[in-house]
């Protein structure tokens, strides 16, 4: 019986290969198997020694197929897999699979419905179970469930890296605190994700008030004392230290009234001032100003000390950041990115290789482990490709093919990047050789590569615009596609931005929370510059956190992994003095971003 059933599945195997040629759905274009796949069809094809299951070998070809989006022949090996006699622990790997197949065919909701069938997880074997809450962890991210897939995450968080940790650690705190205090409460029992989540709340609920963080840390580790978390809080000498934390008296701004920065400077500057008048008038602090196209970056800087400055936000040139490097007599935020150290000079802007670090991060997340990459073909396309390669890498994901493209010809070039070109050769070749009754050639429909399960894009709006209906045009529709800010203009219509539907990409809080403060801040923005808003808004939220990164800098230096909420995103200082900037994702839907 068994010898029948897998001859029948490999006769439906290679029918659905053949069928895919003529079906013209994205789902079905996957021309051959993959060697693995073929290989556990072979071993199931197999007499059957040293007590081996035969339908184990057809089930861990079912997941190899579906991994390679052979979906049309995982679809056939289900159904005959589905009347075939399974034992009690292959009956739910079949689930996980039928879950898996439902997840890359686009329905993440419906592939929860099918994990739910499974009601005893626990006694299932550990790979199985890895699978399962694999599986249900991306189902979760792809749902916008990021809160419940980080969840899922934090069970196995001893399976991670570092990097990995951190990156979800991060996700954490992102979350809003509402969700944070239910998940909390549900969680209370198992120690593990109670203390992730604990710890999490407190750095939401006490971020930018230096004393109360300090002494909420302190009492979360008498109470976890031996959870992983401990690895990002700093000892009780330094917890001590940021209790006693001194308010500054006076500081200095400095930038450029006038040049080709001139209007940047000033959004900058308007920032700053908005923070600044947000204080009780009781604790304000000095705040002076200096020109530094008036007078050389140094000379602003000795003054601004001399004059009793304890804290500097600028310069905001690169090559006045460079100037100051190695001089910088005390705190110092500087609005630009060197690749000079300085103890006291801490680097703060907009930065898009951070963008692209976390559109690998969050590509991770949602469970993307080969991408393409879509980005220009400039030394700013080369430097965010860069540090999305980087990260990509440090969570042992593959980079399956890279696009450096030019504006003209995108169709042609990302026809070649999708394998649409050679996929028509192949047809083109096979119809020399393959004729049926009545001198017909076999009917061939084109298809897009199969290797790859997701897509960086590098990209500005207008660009982004043209790339995403030619990504649906050759079949990558259904690819998830994770993006820059530059992509988003928050100033356009929804018709000028329904191109990029589906499109998940980072932002800033101004530009995309849906906290009512937030939204004031947004149109207090657009009301200041109305018809420059575009592109001068975030430079007005960088002032803004400029001198929240001022006033908190003990935070900052004692505790780099505990975020400071800020309206740019939440602040983190990482190596090198760099100030990392969390930010928010959203999905592209109907033309308006849809927040995670």
């Amino acid at each position: 019986m068994k010898k029948n059933a897998l001859l029948i599945t490999t006769l439906g195997v290679l029918a659905a290969l053949l069928s895919s040629c003529a079906n013209q759905s994205s789902l079905s274009h996957k021309p051959i198997l993959s060697s693995q796949t073929t290989h556990y069809l072979s071993l199931a094809s197999e007499p059957n020694t040293n007590n081996r299951n035969a339908y184990d070998d057809d089930l861990l070809a079912l997941q190899n197929m579906i991994a390679n989006d052979n979906l049309n022949a995982a679809k056939q090996l289900m159904q005959t897999l589905k009347s075939a006699p399974l034992s009690n622990h292959q009956q739910p790997s079949l689930i996980i699979q039928e879950a898996y197949y439902t997840l890359q065919s686009g329905q993440p909701y419906q592939a929860l419905l099918k994990l739910g069938k499974i009601k005893h997880w626990d006694s299932l074997p550990s790979t199985t179970q890895q699978n399962y809450f694999a599986i249900k962890s991306q189902a979760y991210a792809r749902n916008n469930q990021i809160a419940q897939s980080l969840v899922l995450q934090l069970n196995h968080s001893q399976n991670l890296n570092q990097s990995q940790e951190l990156s979800l650690w991060y996700a954490l705190q992102n979350l809003p605190l509402k969700t944070l205090n239910h998940l909390a409460t549900e969680y209370r029992a198992q120690s593990l994700v109670s203390g992730w989540l604990r710890l999490a709340i407190i750095a939401q609920e006490y971020s930018n008030t230096n004393i109360r963080l300090a002494n909420a840390i302190i009492a979360w580790q008498q109470n976890f004392p031996n959870h992983p978390a401990n690895a990002f809080i700093p000892d009780q000498a330094t917890l001590a230290s940021i209790q006693n934390t001194q308010t500054p008296q006076q500081i200095a701004v400095l930038l450029p009234s006038e040049g080709d920065l001139k209007a940047i400077s000033q959004a900058i500057r308007d920032g700053i001032m908005s923070a600044y008048l947000q204080q009780n008038d009781k604790k304000r602090i000095a705040l002076r100003f200096y020109d530094t196209s008036t007078q050389s970056a140094s000379d602003a800087y000795q003054l601004a000390v001399n004059n009793g400055a304890q804290i500097v936000i600028g310069p905001l040139l690169k090559s006045h950041v460079s100037r100051i490097a190695g001089d910088a007599s005390v705190p110092t935020i500087a609005l630009n990115y060197t690749d000079d150290n300085d103890s006291n000079l801490i680097q703060f802007g907009l930065s898009p290789t951070q963008e692209a670090e976390q559109a690998a991060q969050e590509a991770w997340l949602f469970g993307v482990d080969r991408a393409l990459t879509i980005t220009p073909n400039s030394d700013w396309g080369q430097k965010v490709l860069g540090a999305f390669s980087q990260t990509w890498s440090d969570n042992n994901a593959m980079i399956t093919g890279q696009l450096a493209f030019q504006t003209d010809n995108l169709k042609q070039q990302l026809a070649k990047l999708l394998g649409v070109e050679q996929s028509e050769q192949r047809a083109d070749a096979v119809k020399k050789v393959v004729k049926f009754a009545r001198n017909q050639y076999t009917d061939f429909v084109p298809r897009r590569r199969q290797d790859s399960n997701g897509i960086f894009l590098a990209a500005t709006a207008s660009q982004a615009k043209t790339i995403m209906p030619l990504l649906r045009f050759y079949f990558a529709g259904k690819l998830p596609v994770f993006a820059l800010s530059s992509i988003y203009r928050p100033d356009a219509s929804a018709d000028y931005n329904r191109d990029l539907d589906n499109v998940y990409f980072c932002d800033m809080p101004l530009m995309l929370s849906t906290q009512p403060t937030m939204i004031n801040r947004r149109h207090r923005i657009q009301q200041l510059w109305p018809t420059q808003y575009r592109h001068y808004a975030r430079f007005y939220a960088i002032g803004i956190d400029s001198y929240l990164l001022a006033e908190h800098i003990t935070h900052l230096v004692n505790l780099p992994y505990f975020g400071l909420q800020g309206v740019s995103g939440r602040l983190y200082l990482h190596p090198k003095n760099r100030i990392y900037r969390q930010l928010n994702w959203a999905q592209m839907k109907n033309g308006k971003p849809k927040t995670l």
